[in-house]
């Protein structure tokens, strides 16, 4: 797409409150669909990784998407807290 039909906006962060996680999670996700439902091509930044479930719980019912994670820090865990509850993830005895 030629850079002058390209336009970026940064909607800043999802409503969060603080004292109620699954509120936060609700919000990412709601925030995530409506720009889904926009047209936009949503790109997110930052976070840990529950942010990213809900995120990608939002293109439920969409094509195929893709995911590039990009991290620096070493998995010094065998599984998230996240992962665990979900079963999202099982590593061998030894990394």
């Amino acid at each position: 797409m030629p850079a002058d039909k390209v336009r970026m906006v940064d909607i800043g962060d999802a409503d969060m409150v603080h004292t109620n996680t699954e509120k936060c999670h609700d919000n990412i996700e709601y925030g995530m669909r409506k720009m889904l439902a926009a047209g936009a091509l949503p790109v997110v930044l930052g976070g840990d990784h529950s942010i990213n479930i809900r995120c990608s719980a939002a293109f439920e019912g969409q094509e195929p998407f893709h995911v590039v994670h990009i991290g620096n820090r070493r998995l010094r865990c065998r599984e998230t807290l996240t992962q665990r509850a979900l079963g999202l993830l099982k590593f061998p005895d030894r990394i």
